[in-house]
């Protein structure tokens, strides 16, 4: 598992263990959402900054731009995540 994975997995369960009691069946239930909160949100991020890159593609046509665009955007969170 990549660091950004430990790190977000480490941030959910601090969150798990700071809002129900150790031992309670909730507590992997609000792990488990505040982990794919934090993964969602990671890859939003990687999004929003693949959108600020458009202009490196203006001399292209719109339907080249939008798959140079989807390409890197996949393969940042990809990259992101140590995911093949």
């Amino acid at each position: 598992m990549i660091d950004k994975i430990k790190e977000l997995s480490h941030i959910a369960f601090d969150y798990a263990l700071d809002n129900y009691d150790l031992y309670s069946s909730e507590k992997n239930e609000l792990y488990t959402e505040k982990f794919a909160e934090l993964i969602i949100k990671e890859c939003i991020e990687i999004v929003q900054l693949e959108d600020s890159n458009i202009s490196t593609f203006s001399g292209c046509d719109v339907f080249e731009t939008v798959a140079n665009l989807k390409y890197n955007t996949v393969n940042s969170i990809k990259n992101r995540f140590g995911v093949e």
